[in-house]
Parts: structure tokens; C-alpha cells; sequence
């Protein structure tokens, strides 16, 4: 068995990219990113997200460009309708040559059943933690699982 590097270690420490590193938008939500050792940049969205908060984090993603894999963390946040995120989704995806350069972290059920609702979990892969998140591309790289591929059955 062969062991990476610590630099492609998941959640190793992470550097500030050069844009801003945290977004505050008028509701009180913001919109902090940062990216990993493995190269992916999470957007770590927190607060209430409802209102303007999917028009400003489509613009802060698709200013990074259509090539950079992204982890999109709603741990922190209180999804009220994922209706403006799954658009903003839409938008991503269609802005790159890869469709599963992106995925989802929600670890609440009830935030999880409104993904599915919505159909985000069509679009993207969800999983419990950016950590989880970035494994699964390691893995994918070594030949194993899927990466970061839609599962839309694998949460309720």
C-alpha cells in the first residue's frame, strides 16, 4: 500500500486563494473560501441562506473559473429554499468541461430531504464532509468509487 503525500492529504491546512476570503452579504449570511492541499476550493457558506445569498455565491464561483473543483460546505448554513442554489448549480455546471468538478457537503437530514426535493442531488454529489468530499476524489484518482458522480438515491 502506497501512501500520498501530505499535500494530497484531505483537510491538510489549507492557504487563502487571491480573491476575498470571506464574503458578508446584507441578510448577515457570508460566504468564506479557501482551498485544500488537494487543489479544491471549498465555499463554506454560513448564516441564513435565503434571499441574495445564491446571486452572490454564483458570482464568487463563477469568477474562479470553469476548471476549478469545488466543495460547496452548507454545514454552517440554514437552508430555508435550495431553489436559488440548485440554479446557481445549473449555472456551474454548465460553465465547465466537467460536470463533477463540484459537489455538495450537508450533514442535516432535513437540508439533505430539501436537496433531493429540489433536485440537487441530480446535479451533484452530496456528501457528509469536505473531508469525506476530497477522499472520494483520491479515491477516484487510485481507481476506485465514483468521485464526485450524482448518487440521487443515496440520501432521502
Amino acid at each position: 500500500m502506497t501512501s500520498h503525500p501530505a499535500s494530497r492529504r484531505p483537510g491538510a491546512a489549507a492557504h487563502v486563494l487571491p480573491i476575498p476570503e470571506r464574503v458578508v452579504l446584507d441578510d448577515g449570511a457570508t460566504i468564506a473560501l479557501h482551498t485544500d492541499d488537494c487543489g479544491a476550493t471549498i465555499v463554506e457558506v454560513s448564516g441564513l441562506a435565503a434571499g441574495p445569498w445564491a446571486d452572490a455565491l454564483a458570482l464568487e464561483l463563477l469568477a474562479l473559473g470553469p476548471d476549478v473543483r469545488l466543495v460547496i460546505d452548507l454545514r454552517g448554513a440554514t437552508l430555508v429554499n435550495p431553489a436559488g442554489l440548485c440554479e446557481v448549480l445549473d449555472e456551474l455546471v454548465a460553465a465547465g468541461d466537467d460536470p463533477h468538478r463540484l459537489c455538495l457537503v450537508c450533514d442535516r437530514l432535513s437540508a439533505l430531504v430539501l436537496l433531493r426535493r429540489h433536485g440537487a442531488t441530480e446535479q451533484v454529489a452530496v456528501f457528509a464532509s469536505p473531508s469525506d468530499a476530497l477522499q472520494a476524489v483520491l479515491l477516484e484518482e487510485e481507481g476506485y468509487g465514483d468521485g464526485w458522480a450524482p448518487q440521487p438515491h443515496a440520501h432521502p
